[in-house]
């Protein structure tokens, strides 16, 4: 079976008329490299970082996110990357190299 439409139906949902208070008053959500840049960070920097601990196994990763040795912007990543629940590594690799591309 084939599913050409990934998004679920939204006929029954009222549409948000002009003059309405905001549904999302705060905005959506920034994405997790603006939030680093925000924090004085560099793109490089954050791309480094991020390929790096990507090529690492999952227990080197969670000792990264654990311990004070490594740099913040090193721990911030690694427990990003731990605490998304995409339950599989392509899924989180997708995730940071499309929906966090700088």
């Amino acid at each position: 079976m084939l599913i050409t439409n990934m998004n679920p139906p939204t006929d029954h949902l009222p549409k948000w008329q002009k003059g309405q208070p905001s549904p999302n008053p705060n905005g959506r959500p920034p994405k997790f490299i603006t939030t680093l840049k925000r924090q004085g960070y560099h793109a490089g920097d954050i791309n480094r970082v991020i390929l790096t601990i990507l090529s690492l196994p999952e227990e080197k990763v969670s000792e990264i996110a654990s311990l004070e040795e490594y740099t913040i912007l090193e721990r911030i990543i690694a427990k990003a990357l731990i605490n998304k629940t995409y339950s599989s590594p392509i899924l989180k690799l997708h995730f940071y190299l499309f929906c966090c591309s700088i």
